[in-house]
């Protein structure tokens, strides 16, 4: 069965165990498109204004492998069914307070920090 860390410290290291999930970000294609390209978004004006920019956009001329999965498709999550309770809820928490980190440093770069 398929291990991911919940915990690591140097000392100690908390596993769960995992299951193969579709990854959220390429929703299992493998690639997306860069963020350089689309990451503020595309707006309908910008692709009337560029046809040519929209036919490229639409067949994957700006796709890169996933960020996230590494280009398989697919990601290990904590399994429900064979996780004690007080792991996955562990593991939420963990997700949360990563989630937050990742939005402030986010909102960082915005600012110009």
């Amino acid at each position: 069965m398929r291990k991911i860390a919940l915990y690591e410290d140097g000392e100690e290291t908390i596993y769960l165990n995992a299951r193969w999930a579709i990854c959220d970000r390429c929703h299992g294609d493998g690639t997306h498109v860069n963020p350089a390209v689309d990451g503020n978004g595309i707006s309908p004006e910008e692709f009337a204004e560029d046809p040519d920019f929209r036919d490229q956009y639409m067949a994957g001329w700006y796709d890169v492998r996933c960020e996230e999965c590494d280009g398989s498709g697919k990601v290990a999550e904590p399994d429900p069914h064979n996780n004690p309770a007080e792991l996955l809820e562990a593991w939420e928490a963990f997700q949360r307070d990563l989630a937050e980190s990742r939005a402030i440093e986010a909102q960082e770069r915005r600012m110009g920090a």
